[in-house]
């Protein structure tokens, strides 16, 4: 069956003037062709009303942008492969990867595998599963939080892009459930490890 996992809301990125990020974005978007409509300030609540920015601030609309339903991504992978023959193991963990003569060695808490590739997708976990890639991965804590709000036919998809002001680095979306929009800072947190992170969230 088909599922729906691309919502193409379009993306609005706005910022100071003199915001040099915002400067290098255009460029990029320009170079490689894709469409985008740069408003001033001011003109952007015209366009999308529950935006309010100022004469200092420019934005730039890009209508080809959106996000992926994270979770329906994941299942409808999981379920995918299961068709082809795919074995999941939930809850084991992947302790190492060795070289072998004819392929490679995964080590985890419930056995070895021996197998001709492996695809790694460990996250903050990467650099100790393939070391000797050089990588020096700084792993840090980054918060979502979740706002109500309190008229949601402004905030839905067909209203409300998904959007990142970069002068401060936050960035939200729209509401998929009526009832809140996602916001979140991004690379703000501190340094972690991720095998012993605090994952209370604290009133500050």
């Amino acid at each position: 069956a088909e599922v729906d996992l691309l919502e193409l809301c379009g993306l609005l990125i706005f910022a100071g003037r003199d915001n040099d990020r915002f400067a290098r974005t255009l460029r990029m978007l320009a170079e490689a062709g894709l469409p985008h409509d740069l408003l001033a300030g001011p003109d952007v609540s015209q366009r999308f009303p529950s935006f309010r920015l100022t004469e200092t601030q420019h934005a730039f609309f890009a209508r080809e942008n959106g996000f992926l339903r994270a979770d329906r991504v994941l299942e409808t992978l999981r379920n995918r492969a299961g068709t082809h023959g795919a074995v999941r193991r939930d809850g084991c963990r992947v302790e190492s990867i060795e070289k072998l003569d004819s392929g490679l060695r995964v080590t985890t808490d419930q056995g070895t595998i021996d197998t001709a590739g492996v695809v790694i997708t460990a996250g903050a976990w990467l650099d100790r599963l393939a070391g000797d890639l050089g990588w020096d991965l700084e792993v840090t804590r980054e918060e979502k939080i979740y706002l109500p709000v309190n008229d949601p036919t402004r905030v839905s998809p067909d209203v409300f892009p998904c959007f990142c002001e970069y002068d401060t680095s936050n960035y939200g979306f729209p509401s998929l459930d009526g009832r809140t929009i996602k916001v979140a800072a991004d690379h703000t947190g501190r340094r972690v490890d991720p095998d012993s992170v605090d994952r209370d969230v604290t009133a500050e």
